[in-house]
């Protein structure tokens, strides 16, 4: 039988040295998988309230669904699911991250706290559910919220994803975001409503309330709206460029430069009322609701 060539043993012994890091890898990968565990919460709290509450959302929430529900109360569902490397340690996570709801009058706070220990190795998945008077004040900061259904102001800062479905802005509501998604669709703003999204996109669809309501409107992205026509509003749009619906019979050059911004003005409707204002920076674009 020959003998193993001197190069051979050499080589396998490099092999096994260079496969020993990625063994004891592997070995603690299955182990974590194997101690990987989860604890859940479920929990729900109500508040006997007025005709026109106040709802105040701040702090690390997660995703957030407001939408309306019976009159004179609100509800609160927490609902959480963490994953940790042991049970102990994601109930503690769930300890230190549920949800604080508190009342004063007709005012509720909804507050969360974020834990101090991110990167020691664990996942969340947080819904909190507020379900409150259709005649609701919103107050929201630093959370992605969905909001359903209400009839009533909203005031937003923060930078998460805001999207509003089936709601009337009633007096003044000012959403400025830093960034992320503002989506807002069958949206009626009765008063005034103004949307700033510094490095987003905006998106509306919906209407002016006849008689003097005002959509202000500022992006350093693009903006996109949807209006019926007629509206009773005068617009002023201001961008680099406009893709308008024919309908509004905007006269548009498609063949100037894309920059500098410019900006076109037009009657929505027949002795317009209310004001329909657009700045972005990109591109404007403007249909036919």
């Amino acid at each position: 039988m020959a003998a193993v060539p001197v190069w051979a043993k050499l080589f396998a012994v490099l092999v096994a040295i260079a496969t020993v890091p990625w063994t004891v890898l592997l070995v603690a990968a299955i182990a974590i998988s194997l101690t990987w565990t989860n604890a859940d919460l479920d929990r729900t709290t109500t508040f006997a309230v007025g005709q026109a509450p106040t709802l105040h959302l701040d702090g690390g929430l997660g995703r957030v669904i407001v939408e309306a529900g019976q009159d004179g109360r609100v509800v609160v569902e927490d609902q959480q699911s963490v994953e940790a490397m042991t049970r102990a340690f994601a109930v503690r996570v769930l300890r230190q991250t549920a949800v604080r709801a508190t009342r004063d009058g007709d005012s509720i706070t909804v507050h969360q706290v974020q834990p101090d220990f991110h990167d020691l190795g664990f996942s969340r998945d947080p819904v909190v559910t507020v379900r409150v008077p259709v005649h609701t004040a919103l107050d929201i900061a630093n959370a992605s919220v969905e909001v359903h259904g209400i009839d009533g102001s909203v005031q937003y800062r923060g930078d998460g994803t805001v999207i509003i479905r089936n709601t009337v802005l009633r007096g003044t509501s000012t959403l400025e975001l830093t960034g992320g998604k503002l989506d807002l669709r069958d949206v009626t703003v009765a008063g005034t409503a103004t949307l700033v999204n510094t490095f987003g996109s905006v998106q509306f669809a919906g209407t002016l309330a006849p008689g003097g309501s005002a959509l202000h409107v500022r992006t350093n992205d693009a903006a996109i709206l949807a209006l019926p026509r007629p509206t009773d509003a005068h617009a002023v749009i201001t961008a680099p460029s406009l893709q308008a619906d024919p309908a509004w019979g905007i006269a548009v050059d498609p063949n100037l430069p894309a920059n500098p911004a410019k900006t076109w003005t037009l009657d929505l409707g027949p002795d317009p009322k209310g004001t329909l204002t657009v700045e972005a920076n990109l591109v404007v674009e403007f249909d036919v609701r």
